[in-house]
C-alpha cells in the first residue's frame, strides 16, 4: 500500500507494449530549440495560472523566499514530495510510471519495460530480447530526463535548498553539496515557472492543478521529452531496502532492521496522524465472527492464516476489525500471488472482497488499541463529512499484531500501532 498526496487523486495507467514508438528527440520545448532550453523559457513565458495569488516580492528577503513558495504551493505536502510515484504521459500519449527517491534513485515502468536509475546509471530490470539495439538505446536515453522532470515538478531543488539569492529577475538555489539551480517565478506570484539545473537543462512548468490547499504541476516541458502531462499518484513513500538495488548487487538488511508493511508491495505507507488519501489495492479477506475476545480471535484466526499460507496465498496486511449490524467481525486479508493459483477455499469460509479503490487512512499516534480505534474512527468520519466523500464500506481497524502467533498481551494492547481506514468514493 502506498501513500497518496493530499487531494491530488489517482489515475489508471495505460500500459504500452514493446512496439510502442520511442519519442522523437526533436520533440523539444515548444517555441524554442531543444538545445537551448533557457532561451525557450524566456521567449515562451506564459502568464500565471488562473487563481494565482498576487504577491509583491520586491520587499521579500531572498532567503525567506523558498519557505514562502513551499507554503504557498505545498502547505500540507512537505517532505512527502521526496519519495513519490508519478505518471508521466509523453507527447505521443505513451504513459510511464516513475517511482523515485529523489533526486538520485528511481524506477521507471514503461509498459512491460522496467528500468532502474541509480548513481547516474541506467539498468534494465526486464528481458530486452524482443527489442532492437536502436529501441534499447532510445528507451535508456529517456530515463534520466524523466527522473529530472519528476524531480523538478516535485520542487526537489526547493526542498533541498539551504541558500537562495537573487540574480536579476531569477533566484539561485544552492543545496548542501553546493549544487546550484536557477528558479524562475511567474510574475507577481509565488508559483514557479521553471527550474534550470546546473547543466543548463531547464524544466518549464506549463500548467498547474489547483486543489483546495495546493498548487501541483500537471504539465511540464523538458528536452528531449517535449511537453508532458504529469500526475502524482503517491507520495511520502518508504521503499523497501532493495527496491533500488542494481542487478547483481547485494542488498543485506542491517542487523535488527525489519521492514514492516501494511500490505505486500514495495513501499510502506507514511503513518500520518491525520487522514490522507491512498490507493487501496484490490483484495480479499476471510470473514470471521469472533467478537471482542482476543484469545478467541487468535483461536479462529490462526488456522485460517495457516491454510492461506499452505495454499501459497499472500497475506495482505494485519488482521482487520470492523463493525457490521452491531457485530464485531475479524478479517484475514489475502491476495492471490502473481502467476499463483487461486484459493481453493473450504466450503464453510465466508470470503469478502473489494476492487481497487481510494482509501482514507489515519494512524492515531497514541493510546491503547481501543482508544486509537475510537479516535481514528472519529477522524475519518469528520474527514468524510468535511470533504463530502462517500464511504463504500465499513471503517476498518488493523492493529499491528501478529494474531496468528498468539493473542496480544495487555502491554501490547496498551500501546500498539493501529491503522484505521475506509474505502471511499469521490463526489
Amino acid at each position: 500500500m502506498v501513500t497518496a498526496i493530499g487531494c491530488i487523486g489517482i489515475a489508471s495507467l495505460v500500459s504500452c507494449g514493446p512496439d510502442a514508438a520511442p519519442v522523437d528527440p526533436s520533440e523539444g520545448l515548444a517555441g524554442g530549440s531543444p538545445t537551448n532550453p533557457i532561451a525557450s523559457q524566456t521567449t515562451n513565458a506564459q502568464g500565471p495560472p488562473p487563481g494565482a495569488r498576487n504577491v509583491d516580492r520586491k520587499s521579500m528577503v531572498a532567503d525567506k523566499l523558498v519557505a514562502a513558495i513551499l507554503n504557498e504551493c505545498h502547505p500540507s505536502l512537505g517532505q512527502r514530495m521526496s519519495q513519490v510515484k508519478v505518471a508521466v504521459t509523453l507527447p505521443n500519449k505513451r504513459r510511464l510510471l516513475v517511482q523515485a527517491d529523489l533526486p538520485d534513485r528511481a524506477r521507471v515502468q514503461d509498459g512491460k519495460r522496467n528500468h532502474l536509475w541509480v548513481d547516474q546509471k541506467v539498468y534494465r530490470l526486464d528481458d530486452a530480447a524482443t527489442e532492437t539495439a536502436a529501441e534499447i538505446k532510445a528507451n535508456r536515453a529517456r530515463i534520466q530526463p524523466l527522473v529530472r522532470m519528476v524531480d523538478a515538478i516535485a520542487f526537489g531543488p526547493l526542498y533541498r535548498a539551504i541558500k537562495c539569492h537573487r540574480e536579476g529577475d531569477d533566484f539561485v538555489l544552492t543545496d548542501k553539496d553546493g549544487g546550484a539551480t536557477t528558479l524562475q517565478l511567474h510574475a507577481n506570484t509565488l508559483l514557479p515557472r521553471a527550474l534550470i539545473y546546473a547543466d543548463s537543462k531547464a524544466v518549464r512548468f506549463d500548467d498547474y492543478l489547483r486543489t483546495k490547499t495546493s498548487w501541483v504541476v500537471k504539465k511540464a516541458t523538458l528536452a528531449p521529452l517535449g511537453t508532458c502531462e504529469t500526475f502524482f499518484e503517491d507520495g511520502g513513500l518508504v521503499f523497501s531496502s532493495d527496491f533500488f538495488t542494481p542487478p547483481g548487487a547485494s542488498s543485506q538488511v542491517k542487523a535488527g532492521e525489519q521492514i514492516r508493511i501494511t500490505s505486500p508491495g514495495i513501499v510502506r505507507e507514511s503513518e500520518s496522524p491525520i487522514p490522507i488519501t491512498v490507493i487501496g489495492k484490490a483484495a480479499q479477506w476471510v470473514v470471521l465472527a469472533t467478537g471482542d475476545d482476543w484469545a478467541l480471535r487468535h483461536e479462529m484466526y490462526a488456522p485460517v492464516h495457516a491454510e492461506l499460507e499452505d495454499q501459497n496465498q499472500r497475506i495482505f496486511g494485519f488482521p482487520m476489525i470492523w463493525e457490521s449490524d452491531g457485530q464485531t467481525l475479524l478479517g484475514v486479508p489475502f491476495r492471490q500471488r502473481d502467476n499463483g493459483k487461486a484459493l481453493n477455499a473450504p466450503g464453510e469460509w465466508n470470503i469478502a472482497s473489494s476492487p481497487k479503490t481510494q482509501l482514507l487512512v489515519v494512524y492515531p499516534p497514541s493510546g491503547s488499541v481501543a482508544e486509537r480505534i475510537l479516535t481514528g474512527t472519529a477522524q475519518l468520519q469528520r474527514s468524510v463529512a468535511n470533504r463530502k466523500l462517500k464511504m463504500i464500506g465499513p471503517i476498518v481497524a488493523q492493529p499491528f499484531v501478529h494474531l496468528h502467533e498468539g493473542a496480544p498481551t495487555k502491554s501490547k494492547l496498551a500501546n500498539c500501532k493501529v491503522r484505521i481506514s475506509v474505502r471511499i468514493e469521490s463526489p
